[in-house]
């Protein structure tokens, strides 16, 4: 129930906030998910069918984007399924996990979106098998801060901040209340667009005593996207991520080295129809195997690539 207390009370704040919207940032799986070159807002295929027109009239960039099919329109919710391989020195298994997330954009250049996760476990060692449990919601709030150029070379730079609402009642979902801010910018070369992100989540103390305590968590992330065709396209994205230790020496049950790792995510985008898409895509860790559980009990489940390797697909559906 407190999940949905939380749904509620952050869905009306931003129907409150946000009155009339268009796309001007796709946030999909918010920061803890991978690079999203979804947020573009021109199509390029048809653009580029009618780039050799001549141009009778010069017309803003906000209605070229109402006029011009796009997988970002006024409002998305979109959810996905998760297969993630576990292995560690001591157990290895199968975590099964549904993503949920709900997104709306402004023509004031704001954006806000609202994620949420449930898991499943099918453990070996002490872990064991598990239902569904819920997972921290999670609110991003941003802003297309800078945006210039022709939709042919683009370039835009994105602020957003949020913060994670802990779980207590979870065995799987982290008990911290996490805050964290971040920039993206991305830069359009025709049917290309190259992108580059930084995050920094402020890890506070964990409510749960049976739960690791870690530092802040830091991610770089790397991307190239491009345009197949008017419902193609595809993106690969390099993300570096960093766990800092714990700045507390005298909790006991605390991470006491940094861990590093590195993830490559390729996705496919499909246009189903003018307000549906799928995507489907892989996550390939570095480290793959885990040393001990100290990972696992810091719960990091919403933190893709955290355990392993994973497949996911989902539907996003658009207004």
């Amino acid at each position: 129930m407190s999940f949905f207390k939380y749904w509620i009370l952050s869905t009306l704040l931003i129907i409150f906030i946000i009155n009339e919207s268009f796309a001007l940032v796709d946030y999909s799986g918010g920061p803890s998910s991978n690079f999203s070159f979804s947020k573009n807002k021109t199509n390029l295929a048809s653009r580029a069918t009618s780039s050799k027109r001549p141009r009778r009239k010069r017309t803003s960039y906000s209605t070229t984007s109402k006029q011009s099919p796009s997988f970002s329109k006024y409002f998305s919710f979109g959810t996905g399924y998760e297969k993630l391989d576990l292995e560690t020195d001591t157990t290895d298994g199968k975590i099964d996990k549904y993503n949920f997330s709900a997104r709306v954009t402004t023509n004031y250049n704001f954006f806000a979106s609202i994620n949420y996760w449930m898991a499943a476990t099918s453990l070996g060692g002490d872990i064991g098998q598990s239902e569904y449990q819920s997972g921290d919601p999670e609110l991003v709030i941003g802003m297309n801060w800078l945006e210039f150029g022709q939709a042919h070379d683009r370039m835009t730079i994105d602020l957003y901040a949020g913060l994670t609402f802990g779980n207590k009642e979870s065995k799987l979902a982290s008990s911290r209340d996490d805050k964290f801010f971040g920039l993206e910018t991305t830069k359009r070369f025709l049917n290309l667009v190259l992108g580059l992100g930084y995050e920094l989540r402020l890890s506070e103390a964990p409510a749960n005593s049976t739960e690791v305590e870690i530092g802040n968590i830091q991610k770089l992330a790397a991307a190239i996207g491009a345009t197949i065709s008017h419902d193609i396209k595809f993106q690969i994205s390099a993300t570096s991520v960093t766990i800092f230790s714990s700045g507390n020496t005298e909790g006991q049950n605390r991470l006491t080295k940094d861990i590093k790792y590195t993830q490559i995510t390729p996705k496919l985008i499909l246009g189903v129809t003018s307000t549906l898409e799928m995507e489907m895509g892989a996550t390939f860790r570095s480290n793959r195997r885990l040393e001990g559980t100290t990972l696992i009990d810091a719960r990091l489940m919403g933190l893709r690539g955290s355990y392993g390797n994973s497949i996911f697909t989902g539907l996003k559906f658009s207004l």
